[in-house]
């Protein structure tokens, strides 16, 4: 059983056998049924004598609301419009393409203050210089003294541009 997306080209090839006839003066039709319409494809043999169908998607063939789950197939092999033949005769499924979709299940607000920066003092600590003065240096340093600080920088960068 052959299937196919219905969106998506396919490449179908057959191996051929023929005897009592000149393989170049055949004609080759893939052929989908649905019970009432008849879609053909014509192929082509390749240098290696192999039959070719390049089948488009099937929405270029067909409305998208007319295509079916599955179609009977058949390969027909003509011969000068002297001889039929066919060699190949079964079933196209159609199958689904993956699909998904999203949608938003919960929706929360978030506070402001989860982006602001947050400092906490752990310890205060003397480091000396180089001409061996102490300095002791004491972080005190609020989130409120944190963002106006980068408020203000802000305005400043605005200001220059």
């Amino acid at each position: 059983m052959l299937s196919f997306y219905k969106n998506k080209q396919k490449k179908l090839s057959f191996d051929i056998l023929l005897e009592g006839a000149d393989i170049n003066s055949l004609e080759f039709y893939f052929r989908l049924f649905d019970g009432k319409k008849n879609y053909g494809i014509k192929g082509e043999l390749d240098e290696h004598n192999k039959i070719v169908f390049d089948i488009p998607p099937l929405t270029e063939l067909i409305n998208e609301e007319n295509i079916k789950d599955s179609y009977e197939a058949k390969l027909e092999v003509v011969s000068n419009s002297k001889y039929y033949l066919l060699p190949f005769q079964d079933e196209v499924r159609i199958k689904k393409e993956p699909k998904i979709s999203v949608s938003v299940f919960e929706e929360k607000e978030v506070s402001e203050d989860i982006f602001l920066p947050k400092l906490k003092v752990t310890e205060a600590r003397e480091i000396e210089t180089e001409n061996k003065t102490v300095i002791k240096e004491e972080i005190k340093e609020t989130k409120e003294e944190k963002s106006k600080e980068k408020t203000s920088k802000f305005r400043g960068f605005i200001k220059k541009v």
